[in-house]
């Protein structure tokens, strides 16, 4: 396979980033996995994969942190 060649699967690339409720970047990184520390509320998650020729394409989710902790 050549650089121009972007059939191969085996050379894919994956990335994440981790928005909060106003969209700034809280969380990336390489992969897909996302875990991590976060406080309570909406989040997205935007997944990335990359062929060798540049190519992109993103999928997101929805991710919701709540506190179920009572109050003292």
């Amino acid at each position: 396979a050549t650089v121009t060649d972007c059939s191969p699967l085996i050379h894919l690339t994956a990335s994440f980033a981790v928005l909060n409720s106003v969209s700034q970047v809280v969380n990336s990184g390489p992969g897909l996995n996302a875990s991590g520390t976060y406080s309570a509320g909406a989040y997205t998650i935007v997944y990335t994969v990359t062929d060798p020729c540049g190519t992109q394409s993103t999928a997101s989710t929805i991710m919701i942190i709540l506190d179920n902790v009572a109050p003292t």
